[in-house]
């Protein structure tokens, strides 16, 4: 990476620096953006909720759940977890969750978890708007002046701070990232059939609103 790439000028957009990707043929090659990690191109739909009321992906590193969750003081709507299993050679305390990421709490007694030299977790969470999840997925191009500025910066088509950064079909929540394993930031291939689901699952009756408000 060439480092005069990171100074931009005021209201100059960076040129976006890309990575080679090899498939297992030599002729199937593909130019991923540099805070992308790889395994992004590996996540599928695990589970759609009935009705379409979330959406579970999984991979061979992680795990994503959108789903509704309506919060009125920040005028956010869904909500998106993730998990993504990490590489731990050298911390003996470390954990490997056996199942579904989302339903383990490990300060709780009984709590279905063990210790690895190998496997530690990296987890996350953010709630964004309904305007901000189909951007993210693809659905829209709506950014804001500071997702812009984000773009500007490091390359993308559309962004929210602390939320996305979205270049094409590369995705990665909540930030840019270093685009190398161990990351903490989930990279997402939105393939046809994941924007198909985020297009149907904004669109919901009134009523969820009042279902959705929840204690916490």
């Amino acid at each position: 990476m060439e480092s005069k790439a990171l100074i931009l000028r005021p209201g100059e957009r960076r040129e976006m620096i890309t990575r080679e990707y090899s498939f297992s043929s030599p002729d199937k090659k593909i130019y991923l953006p540099f805070w992308w990690n790889y395994h992004g191109l590996f996540m599928k739909i695990k589970k759609v909720g009935e009705g379409i009321s979330f959406l579970e992906l999984h991979g061979p590193k992680a795990y994503l759940y959108v789903g509704y969750r309506f919060i009125e003081e920040i005028n956010a709507k869904w909500e998106i977890n993730w998990l993504i299993k990490n590489d731990c050679l050298d911390n003996a305390n470390c954990y490997v969750f056996l199942d579904d990421p989302l339903e383990y709490d490990i300060t709780k007694p009984g709590a279905k978890y063990k210790r690895a030299m190998r496997g530690a977790s990296i987890r996350g969470s953010v709630f964004v708007s309904t305007g901000e999840l189909r951007a993210a997925f693809g659905i829209s191009e709506e950014c804001s002046e500071t997702g812009r500025h984000i773009c500007e910066m490091y390359g993308g088509d559309v962004a929210e701070v602390g939320k996305f950064i979205r270049w094409g079909n590369f995705l990665n929540i909540p930030s840019p990232g270093t685009g190398e394993n161990n990351d903490p930031n989930i990279s997402v291939f939105l393939h046809k059939e994941i924007k198909n689901v985020i297009e149907k699952l904004t669109v919901k009756p009134k009523y969820w609103d009042e279902i959705a408000k929840v204690p916490w």
